[in-house]
C-alpha cells in the first residue's frame, strides 16, 4: 500500500516537472543510465520526523530533485521553485562543467 503511495508521489513529481518543461526527467535512476541534459533527477530521501510523546508524531516523506544544466541561468530554477509549494533549495555545485541545483521537495 506504502509502496503505491511513494510510485503515486513520484509519478506526479514527474508529471509537473514535464508540465513546466523540464526536458527530461529521471526518477531513481540505475548507475547504468546516462543521462541527457539538461535534466532532473528525483530521488526518495530520508523522511522528515517529529517526535511526541516518545514516538513519531509527524512523519513526512521528503524528495530530492537535482536540476542539472550546463547554463548557470537557467529558467528552469525559478520554474521549479514555483511549481511546488514545500520545496527548497540546497547550495549549488559545478562538476565537469555541469551546474548541480539541488532542491528538497516535501510530499
Amino acid at each position: 500500500m506504502e509502496n503505491d503511495l511513494m510510485q503515486r508521489k513520484s509519478s506526479y513529481i514527474y508529471a509537473k516537472l514535464k508540465e513546466i518543461g523540464v526536458p527530461n526527467v529521471y526518477i531513481d535512476p540505475p548507475e547504468n543510465i546516462r543521462m541527457a541534459y539538461p535534466c532532473a533527477r528525483v530521488r526518495l530521501n530520508i523522511p522528515r520526523s517529529r517526535y511526541a510523546d516518545n514516538k513519531v508524531h509527524i512523519f513526512t516523506p521528503s524528495w530530492e530533485i537535482i536540476y542539472m544544466s550546463y547554463e548557470p541561468d537557467d529558467e528552469f530554477l525559478i520554474k521549479i521553485m514555483d511549481a511546488f509549494k514545500m520545496i527548497s533549495a540546497n547550495r549549488h555545485y559545478t562538476s565537469d562543467g555541469l551546474h548541480h541545483y539541488p532542491f528538497i521537495l516535501y510530499y
